[in-house]
């Protein structure tokens, strides 16, 4: 039996958080982003500095470890959004592919919307890459809507586009 943790992430956990995201992004974007940003943006050691970037009080972000490795990965923070009050924004959800369909995703997205919850926000909002079924899917049996804001992805080479989700806390 694999024993299942959630917690704050620590600066000690960059690296395999990093190592998760990484693997994640190979299998979720393999077919809808160009090798050129996949190798961009995998690269573990832009990912870490990433993480340290936003390693503040403010910046919720937890990890989900199965026998005490690194599998998941889940980050939020204020929507600094015009038009939002009370609203945070998921920046990434990441399961290592090895560990989904486990219910880790399901699991750590519950624990850091009660997270958000608790802290006063009434709403959540996150954006999938459009053409992502699995993760469209995953989002839309969870209870998020899509409300038809699409935005172009920045800094990549490959034409692509979020598309907003919302849920209600």
């Amino acid at each position: 039996m694999i024993i299942i943790d959630i917690r704050r992430a620590e600066p000690k956990d960059f690296p395999a958080m990093a190592q998760t995201v990484h693997a994640a992004w190979k299998q979720a974007y393999r077919e809808l982003i160009s090798p050129i940003d996949m190798e961009r943006f995998t690269d573990d050691n832009r990912r870490t500095e990433l993480f340290k970037a936003h390693y503040s009080p403010d910046w919720d972000c937890f990890a989900v470890f199965a026998d005490g490795v690194v599998r998941g990965v889940c980050s939020a923070e204020k929507y600094e959004e015009k038009g939002f009050f009370d609203t945070a924004i998921i920046h990434q959800l990441y399961i290592h592919p090895d560990f989904q369909h486990m219910r880790l995703g399901r699991k750590l997205l519950s624990h850091t919307l009660r997270n958000l919850r608790g802290k006063g926000f009434r709403q959540a909002v996150l954006f999938v890459m459009e053409g992502n079924l699995p993760a469209i899917k995953f989002y839309e049996k969870f209870g998020f809507k899509a409300d038809g804001f699409r935005e172009k992805n920045q800094g990549m080479i490959t034409e692509s586009y979020g598309l907003r989700y919302r849920i209600e806390l």
